[in-house]
Parts: C-alpha cells; structure tokens; sequence
C-alpha cells in the first residue's frame, strides 16, 4: 500500500475507494466522510441544535454511523431520542445512497412513483462501500452490503454515475411533489 493521500501524513493507506484512485489512512477517510455529511447538513440546514431529534433504531451499521457522525458533529449541543418508529418529521432515518437511488431507480423503472422521503436522512450522500470501511475502522459487527441492482452497478463500474443519478432521481422526486 501507498502512503495516506494527505501529503502532511505519513501512514499508510488502508482504504482505497472503488471510484477514486487515492488511498487514505482510518483517520483521513473518517475526516473525508464526516465533512461531507457536515457540508450536507450545513447547506441544505437538515439539523437545527435548538429542535430535538429522534433516531430510527434498527441496529444497522446507517444507525450505528448517524449516531457516530452526530455525536462526533455536534456533541452534547444535540438532542438525540432512539426511537424503535418514525414519531414526526423530526426523525433521522438510517440509510445510504446505494439503497436511496436503488429505491428511487427501481420505482422510476417500474414506472411508478419515486418514494418520498420519510425522516431526516443524514447519510444519503455516503455509497455503502464508503460506510463499510468505517463499519470496519468502528469495529461494528455484522455489518453487511447492501443488495444493489446489477444494471446500476454494471454502470458505475465503467461511468461512476451514483452521485449525478442520485441527484438525478432527486430532481425527479421534486418534479414529482411540483417542486419544479
């Protein structure tokens, strides 16, 4: 393995990503997923410290990296219920891109419509590969790959199309709502 993409460090690359050709020590990859989710929540104002949260509890590795990734963002400034069902619009709702687009893309090949959003979901920008990894760097146990569908797969293994198809599907959705 090469050195840490980061040019100040000097560890080794554990990570190397499907879609990117860096590699990037445990802590560089947690900083790089947790910006983004910071950046996501910041400009599309997803969180509010003043409002209290609840999180969908399944026991997956989405739930067990929300909390991570909340507690890490925000701290004690953050109310955080664990609730076993979604009680109001308020309630983070563990998932990930893969399983975003593939529930939008399966509805748009079906002719039917994209699903809505139900909750607050914190990680629809991070690919299952990507938390995987950090199940891994967590140490959380049984966590498993998400089911994909070959055709999106069979795709982005040649184009690398799951984040413009996820913003795709996204538009889609709006123009569903009559969000034009």
């Amino acid at each position: 393995m090469t050195n840490c993409f980061i040019k100040s460090c000097k560890n080794k690359s554990t990570i190397m990503l499907s879609y990117i050709n860096r590699g990037y020590c445990d802590k560089h990859f947690m900083e790089l997923i947790e910006k983004r989710v910071r950046k996501e929540l910041r400009v599309n104002k997803i969180i509010d410290v003043k409002k209290k949260y609840n999180i969908l509890a399944d026991n997956s590795k989405e739930f067990l990296i929300s909390k991570y990734i909340l507690n890490s963002i925000f701290g004690r400034a953050l109310k955080l219920e664990v609730v076993n069902e979604i009680k109001s619009k308020n309630t983070i709702v563990p998932t990930n891109m893969d399983r975003e687009i593939n529930s939008m893309f399966d509805a748009f090949l079906k002719n039917k419509s994209i699903p809505q959003k139900i909750g607050i979901t914190i990680l629809d920008n991070v690919l299952d590969e990507e938390l995987m990894h950090i199940a891994k760097i967590l140490n959380i146990k049984n966590a498993t790959q998400e089911d994909r569908l070959a055709l999106i797969e069979e795709v982005n293994s040649k184009h690398l199309i799951k984040f413009s198809l996820k913003k795709s599907l996204n538009h889609v959705r709006e123009m569903e709502n009559g969000k034009n």
